[in-house]
């Protein structure tokens, strides 16, 4: 796919555009960027809607949908309608964690966003890491750990976090005690373990460069931010 492509080109440019904005407290350049982004926006879902498009077409509508999501990034803009859209073409394009350059680089910020935004709104995350076509490498000695890239460790990250907030969101609901609701805490209950396991897992073969600098105890934390003011 070129980058020449005017699709692409408007993407870039209004993410540039609302940078320039954000940086310079322009006007001229959030109305340009917002005068790019509905312009490729409305250019990007009219075809969507036939069955007749090429990969190639359908790759690049994947790829312009990513962008559209940094750019709801930059603008504040709260119900991010593009990851729904990036999510399903990057599933029709067969894009996973096994693809390589720039499918491999939306597959991963698609599903990072998609991770992220679950823990926001305490809800499962909308692409299973089951079926991402990754194995986070557990097996993997601790001996191991510097050779992985960080790229690598962000990754496994990420499925953890993933696979958490699904567990964590799909609490069932309260119910009279039986044979059935027993064998599902059961579940749950071996399901937990596992996570923990992982995660202890993870933190002790994580390298030192990654790892968070100091952990807060749950019982006091508030809602006031712990990171100095850069202001």
């Amino acid at each position: 796919m070129s980058r020449r492509e005017p699709m692409v080109c408007e993407a870039v440019k209004a993410c540039g555009a609302l940078y320039l904005a954000l940086e310079n407290h322009e006007n001229s350049f959030s109305a340009g960027a917002a005068q790019h982004y509905h312009a490729r926006t409305s250019a990007l879902f009219r075809p969507l809607s036939t069955k007749t498009r090429s990969k190639q077409y359908t790759e690049m509508c994947a790829v312009i949908a990513t962008i559209n999501i940094v750019y709801e990034m930059m603008s504040g803009t709260e119900l991010m309608e593009h990851i729904t859209t990036a999510r399903a073409l990057i599933q029709e394009c067969h894009w996973n964690a096994l693809s390589s350059g720039l499918a491999r680089a939306c597959f991963w910020f698609n599903v990072g966003m998609d991770a992220l935004n679950s823990v926001m709104c305490n809800s499962s995350v909308a692409w299973d890491p089951d079926q991402w076509g990754y194995d986070p490498g557990e097996s993997v000695i601790s001996s191991l750990r510097e050779i992985l890239t960080p790229e690598a460790w962000v990754h496994r990250l990420l499925y953890i976090l993933a696979k958490t907030v699904t567990h964590c969101a799909t609490k069932p609901r309260a119910r009279s005690p039986g044979a059935t609701g027993g064998g599902q805490l059961a579940q749950r209950a071996q399901a937990w373990d596992s996570l923990t396991q992982l995660c202890n897992w993870c933190r002790d073969v994580t390298p030192r460069r990654m790892q968070p600098l100091a952990s807060l105890d749950p019982r006091f934390q508030s809602r006031t931010c712990y990171f100095p003011n850069p202001g």
